[in-house]
């Protein structure tokens, strides 16, 4: 994993890049957490790639977002006070349904350890969550007529690309 800080454009960035090295023009989007985060910007940055966007357990970032529960936020800084293993099972009631088999979960772990993030990444990518707005910068006035803070949220843009009408994403055949 190379060094933070990181941001979320640079992400989505980086997911265009794998297309491009696989010569794909377009795509289906899906993101969850972080990713989820990675996949509106994605949209935000490059809407004419994307032939769907679907989000799962993720936010919208910025002044709308809705923050996550104390709990949660306090489990995801034990990172840096307890092993991977330790802060990622305490992360468990959180991340998967009281019915889930015991067993998926302890598969799941293993896959989480085995990508052996190290501490100063998982929380460089803690910030770029924090940092991230959310917004869409076509939609953002000039600073010099208006302070960046009258950005719209990415749900109320109307931006019309190629692929986008009135902020919707058509469907397409594939």
């Amino acid at each position: 994993m190379p060094p933070g800080p990181y941001d979320m454009s640079a992400m989505a960035d980086d997911a265009m890049a794998v297309l491009d090295a696989a010569k794909v023009d377009s795509a289906h989007v899906f993101g969850a957490s972080m990713g989820g985060m990675i996949a509106q910007e994605v949209v935000l940055r490059h809407p004419q790639r994307v032939r769907s966007l679907i989000l799962g357990c993720t936010a919208c970032g910025g002044r709308d977002v809705v923050p996550a529960a104390r709990e949660i936020r306090e489990a995801l800084n034990t990172r840096g006070t307890m092993t991977r293993e330790e802060s990622t099972r305490k992360m468990v009631p959180h991340t998967f349904d009281a019915g889930t088999p015991r067993e998926r979960i302890d598969e799941d772990i293993a896959v989480r350890l085995a990508a052996n993030v190290p501490n100063d990444g998982y929380f460089a990518q803690l910030d770029a969550i924090r940092a991230w707005t959310g917004r869409c910068r076509a939609c953002t006035p000039s600073r010099r007529r208006r302070s960046s803070s009258t950005a719209k949220p990415m749900r109320s843009c109307r931006r019309k690309t190629d692929a986008s009408s009135r902020g919707r994403f058509p469907a397409r055949s594939s």
